[in-house]
């Protein structure tokens, strides 16, 4: 016997459009900042009285090309539209300026762009060689109407010479340097993370150091602005093995009173972070960046930009790729970009399960990075470009908020749900026709189930695929772990499992919440079990799976066939979704319980 609630819609697809179309993740339907050229980096904005100004890198020749230099561009709508590139500097052959950040000083009514500038032109340790990050110091200009123009007169931003760099190519005369990290401000003072190279162009060792001004924001007189790196030593952060081991793109946040917070990227498939407690003077050791201390989850990465933030409320947003793929040259394994939320926790932060936030939805290896948060009146947008487009995109409030209050968030989503069964016993029950998923639309798959190490190693728990024919089964997978197995038009496969970590306890006897979430969109299938996203744990490289564009949906035989009670297990209930359901959704049905 069960109990069933059916809600059968008509078809949510219309023809010739698809789901993505309108879909606020899909990297396409930002709003384009510029694509004149053939390579753009860090678009990295200020945020004046609703004004946007953008500071970007850009070149007709490529990353690291000739001709590459910094420039700006203004929007006065919210990002609705945008003014042509202008240059901060000038593109010169031979000389690049690149990777600038800014801030907005308000006392003084200026916003600093800050950057790396080759003005000498020193050549690359090797012939053809790139040489934009290479110099003796960074600089920095100001504009005083929002990003019109530029002043005359460039500052230079001044940095000690260290061991690393004594023992570079140029034995310290020249330094080998770069930085993506957002300036913030902290007790009025101004900081930013920044990478040392020790081997060019960015190989190990690399070693992360801050800058910090005390009266950039106020000081009139630019050339009067003072600069500290810290720490204060000979070396700056390091990691393990140092002369092995990529440490680089390090982003600072502020936590609270001299607190602070960086985390970079390796190639080591997690995320490398530290604390200060006393401004920047210390730090602790460098460690992987977990998403809570009690659980030790660690945050994955490949070697690929991040974008941490602190926001207005005092919560955080963190971009970051969640996979610790790093096969091949190890730049790629860029999509889909994932969000996670932070809170201050003690003395630390603690994230959030994360959410599926950018995609390319065309190729699968497309690479949207090298981000910025913006933030006005309570609207949050997020710059990113794969390298050769900048583009801009707004969060929805209430996906934000969502995330934001994932911790407590707690209850089962009316929206989209077209089956909710309640079981007590075996049976075919009626299914609904289910969403396209190549049509950019999704399903999602919530059940509670009770299971213990006596069940059969791939008993099905239920199933609409009848010989093997097209739909999807849930079931145990050999006795550790519960799948989704799904075929389309007889050739196409999906299999997606839960891992040694999300699924640690699920053999215990006790009641288990499982979503398997089939998301057409980004072509991604994921699995939350009792509130934590399957991140792959020890067992594979991530817990997600790019899935075959030519799976056209989980449909299959008219009914499903459910089998309750079996030989060491129940299943308590199945509800299925003919939309994507969040994470911070699953976790919200979860925390209701049965």
């Amino acid at each position: 016997m069960f109990h069933l609630v059916l809600i059968f819609l008509t078809c949510c697809c219309t023809a010739g459009r698809a789901a993505s179309d309108d879909d606020f993740r899909n990297i396409t339907n930002g709003v384009t900042i510029s694509d004149k050229g053939t390579y753009f980096d860090q678009p990295y904005c200020s945020v004046v009285n609703g004004t946007f100004t953008c500071v970007i890198t850009t070149s007709f020749s490529g990353e690291g090309g000739n001709g590459e230099h910094v420039v700006n561009s203004i929007s006065y709508d919210l990002g609705a539209t945008w003014t042509p590139l202008a240059n901060i500097e000038p593109s010169v052959n031979g000389k690049p300026s690149s990777y600038a950040v800014n801030v907005y000083a308000p006392a003084l009514g200026r916003i600093y762009a800050i950057y790396g500038d080759n003005w000498e032109g020193i050549p690359g340790p090797e012939k053809g060689s790139r040489n934009d990050e290479l110099g003796v110091s960074f600089w920095m200009r100001y504009s005083i109407d929002l990003g019109l123009t530029w002043s005359k007169d460039i500052y230079e931003v001044p940095f000690p010479t260290t061991a690393i760099d004594r023992a570079n190519h140029w034995k310290g005369r020249v330094k080998m340097f770069w930085n993506v990290d957002q300036p913030i401000v902290v007790n009025g003072a101004v900081y930013f993370a920044f990478t040392k190279i020790g081997t060019y162009v960015q190989s190990p060792p690399e070693e992360v150091y801050f800058m910090t001004s005390p009266n950039l924001l106020t000081e009139p007189d630019p050339s009067k602005v003072s600069w500290t790196m810290l720490p204060e030593a000979d070396h700056g952060l390091m990691t393990t093995p140092y002369e092995t081991t990529v440490f680089e793109e390090p982003h600072v946040v502020h936590v609270a009173n001299d607190t602070l917070f960086v985390v970079a990227r390796t190639q080591l498939g997690f995320l490398p972070s530290a604390y200060s407690f006393n401004a920047g003077l210390n730090w602790t050791a460098v460690q992987p960046a977990v998403y809570s201390p009690s659980t030790g989850q660690e945050l994955r990465n490949p070697r690929g930009p991040i974008a941490p933030w602190k926001f207005a409320n005092g919560f955080y947003l963190m971009l970051f790729y969640n996979n610790a793929n790093n096969t091949g040259d190890g730049w790629q394994n860029r999509n889909p970009y994932w969000l996670t939320g932070g809170r201050v926790s003690g003395t630390v932060i603690e994230w959030s399960q994360p959410e599926i936030v950018l995609y390319d939805g065309v190729d699968e290896r497309g690479r949207p990075g090298y981000p910025c948060f913006l933030e006005h009146e309570g609207s949050v947008w997020i710059t990113e470009t794969q390298k050769t487009v900048a583009r801009i995109h707004q969060l929805p409030a209430p996906w934000l908020a969502n995330l934001w209050n994932q911790w407590d968030i707690k209850g089962v989503p009316s929206s989209g749900l077209v089956f909710n069964l309640t079981l007590n016993g075996t049976d075919n029950v009626p299914l609904p026709q289910l969403p396209l998923l190549s049509q950019g639309y999704a399903t999602s798959i919530a059940f509670w189930v009770e299971l213990t190490s006596t069940v059969a190693h791939n008993q099905t728990l239920f199933t609409n695929r009848v010989g093997g024919g097209d739909g999807f089964t849930v079931s145990v997978v050999n006795g550790d772990n519960v799948g989704i197995q799904v075929r389309s038009l007889t050739s196409h496969y999906l299999e997606l499992t839960t891992d040694s970590f999300c699924g640690a306890n699920l053999f215990d006897g006790s009641p288990h919440h499982i979503a398997f979430i089939v998301d057409g969109a980004p072509k991604v299938a994921t699995v939350v079990v009792d509130g934590v996203l399957c991140d792959g744990g020890k067992q594979f490289t991530q817990g997600w799976r790019h899935f075959d564009p030519e799976i056209a949906s989980l449909n299959g035989e008219a009914d499903l066939h459910v089998e309750d009670p079996f030989a060491g297990g129940r299943l308590k209930m199945v509800r299925i979704y003919d939309r994507y359901l969040m994470t911070s959704e699953s976790i919200g049905i979860w925390r209701v319980g049965l």
